[in-house]
């Protein structure tokens, strides 16, 4: 059996913003996750700060094995599977590179004021209108919405039980 951080450092969808948009923080850990540099915000949920991770560099987490207690804590429904043999290394290697082929390809087509963040915001406001405000801008950008709807997707087959569950529990 692999050592099963190296799939974490490895992956990263936890850290890229393409599984969530931000990290809630416990007050206890603030003051600790100020001092790696993050910024801390008021969140729906509590306090927190935003994906993608400023931490997150050159495809891991710069500030590991020091990274935030709920960040330490997260355990993706993939890494669950390894974990209790249900998936070999190797076949969760490779779905971690297949999902992150598919970010690659949706971060290779955001418009130039588009950060991937800024994308998954105005989707979730339904306000992405800014892109598509002309035909060139609906042809343009038709296949990077498809390519979101793709990582979306299999993200949430293989990564994020928590968006499965909601999905399941909506009937979708």
């Amino acid at each position: 059996m692999f050592d099963a951080s190296s799939l974490c450092l490895a992956c990263g969808m936890c850290c890229n913003g393409a599984l969530y948009t931000h990290v809630s923080i416990p007050q206890d850990e603030i003051e600790r996750v100020r001092a790696l540099g993050l910024a801390i915000e008021t969140m729906r949920d509590g306090s927190g700060f935003r994906q993608p991770c400023s931490l997150h560099r050159q495809g891991r987490c710069s500030a590991y094995p020091n990274h935030p207690a709920p960040c330490r804590a997260y355990a993706c429904k993939l890494l669950k599977k390894y974990l209790v043999g249900e998936i070999a290394y190797e076949q969760a290697a490779q779905i971690i590179q297949n999902a992150l082929e598919i970010y690659s390809e949706v971060i290779a087509q955001l418009p130039p004021d588009f950060s991937f963040s800024r994308l998954l915001e105005e989707i979730n406001k339904d306000s992405i209108r800014d892109i598509f405000d002309s035909e060139e801008g609906r042809r343009q950008n038709a296949e990077l919405l498809l390519a979101v709807a793709r990582l979306t997707v299999y993200t949430r087959k293989h990564f994020d039980e928590q968006k499965q569950a909601k999905a399941t529990a909506s009937g979708a």
